[in-house]
This record gives structure tokens, sequence and C-alpha cells, in this order.
């Protein structure tokens, strides 16, 4: 049996010859010229648009690159996730907060991440986040294996398909850092038997602790807000006037 080919080319071959082609006339030429000069403009358009294709998918590639390296290296971590907290995406920042591969974060649940105290808090914060379209944000402890815990502030939104949510991780540490000093720094002056005043420039008292309570005998709602001067005998308070002065000039004094 022939190949079905060399049979093909065998049955156009006789029928060519049982129906001769017929000569072409000026006009067949002419038609047919323009056929070609049609498909050779074609064929040019074509190879333009592949062409116009190619710096498009270019500009494509630069701008997805682009926003790739933002993501994955901005100052902040990068979470996609479900309303049970299944991490479905995280940038490289968020991966270096954890502690943890990229490949192994995607899938786990981002709660496993916190510190225990912080679980509950989190699942109710990841709740709420899923129930309206409001901007929620609370701060929380990750687990930071052989080193304190690190302070973060999380700012979640939930997506138009309400699947998925975007949550921004902040590291809030320094911040936490101050804000802990300062409420140790608070509290001993606030529990010292020495009398720690606070003033404005103004002679306002701003702040009466405890200590000061003990040795002038009124309470800070007493003292708060008015003059210092009543402290001060009459004729010792040209002296913090002078005092105030200095300081105004950006001067310190000795006390």
């Amino acid at each position: 049996m022939k190949p079905p080919t060399t049979e093909l080319r065998r049955r156009a071959e006789s029928r060519l010859r049982e129906h001769p082609a017929k000569k072409l006339t000026v006009a067949d030429r002419a038609d047919a010229q323009r056929t070609l000069q049609e498909l050779q403009i074609h064929r040019i358009e074509l190879e333009l648009q592949n062409e116009e294709l190619k710096l498009t998918k270019a500009e494509v590639d630069a701008g997805l690159e682009k926003y790739t390296d933002l993501y994955d290296f901005a100052p902040v971590g990068y979470f996609t996730l479900t309303s049970d907290g299944t991490i479905q995406q995280v940038n490289l920042t968020g991966t270096s907060m954890v502690g943890v591969q990229r490949s192994r974060l995607l899938g786990q649940r981002f709660g496993g991440l916190l510190e225990p105290q912080c679980i509950q808090d989190f699942n109710n914060f990841l709740t709420q986040v899923f129930v309206d379209d409001v901007r929620h944000s609370g701060d929380f402890e990750l687990l930071s294996p052989g080193q304190p815990p690190l302070f973060v502030n999380i700012a979640a939104k939930r997506r138009i398909n309400e699947k998925e949510c975007h949550a921004v991780v902040m590291d809030i540490s320094v911040r936490k850092e101050a804000e802990l000093a300062s409420a140790r720094l608070a509290a001993i002056i606030e529990f010292s038997d020495d009398g720690i005043i606070g003033k404005n420039l103004d002679s306002i008292i701003t702040s009466w602790n405890r200590g000061a309570e003990k040795i002038f005998g009124y309470s800070s709602e007493e003292m708060v807000g008015t003059s210092i001067m009543r402290l001060i005998p009459r004729d010792r308070q040209d002296d913090e006037k002078l005092i105030l002065k200095t300081i105004k000039s950006g001067h310190s004094v000795q006390h």
C-alpha cells in the first residue's frame, strides 16, 4: 500500500491532466500581483506587531521585576492570609522577621508564629478583619527563638474577594522598648520618696509625685495646673524668675 501522501499526489496530477489549468490572462496576473503585494504587506504588519509585542513583554517583565523587588525588599513584612490565618504569600522581609524560609511559611498558620499569650488576641483580630472592609491594626509579639520576642504592629484589611486579607507587619520593637523604659522611669518617679515636680517655663506645675505629696502635704490633683510660686517663700520668688530666665536663654542651672 502506497503512503497516503503519495497516493494523494498521484490523484492530483491525474486530475490536472484531465483538466489542464487555463492560461493566466493579463488581468489574472494583475490580480495575482495585487494579492502577492497584500500578502507581503500583511507579513510586514505581522512582523511589526511581533516586534511591538516583544517590546511590550520586555516592559511588562521589567515592571514585574521592579514590583517584585519593591515587594520583597520593602521595609515591612507583607503577608496574604486566609480567614483562618493560613499564609498564602509573604515577602522576604516577612520571612526575615520570623526567621523561616518562604517555602516553609506558605500554608502555615500565622498564629503559630506568635507568642502563646498573643494567639487568642490575634484570632479575634483576624475575625474582625473579615467582618468588614475597615483596616484594623493591633500590636503583637512574634516568636524569636533564642532572643527576646519581636514586637510588631499588624495592620490588615480584607481583599475584595473576601477570602483573603493583606497584612502589613511592622517592627515596633524600638518604640515598645522606649515605651517600657518611659513606663519604668514614670514608676520610679511616682514611687520615689524624693519630691519630684515637673513644671513648664511659665512656672505651672505639670507633674507631682507621691514624694512631693508627703513632703508638702498637697495631692497631685491640688497642685498640677497651679503655679510653683505656691511653694516658694515670697523673699525667694525672684530667684525662681531668674532661674526660668536662665533656662529660657538655653543655659542650665544647678539645683
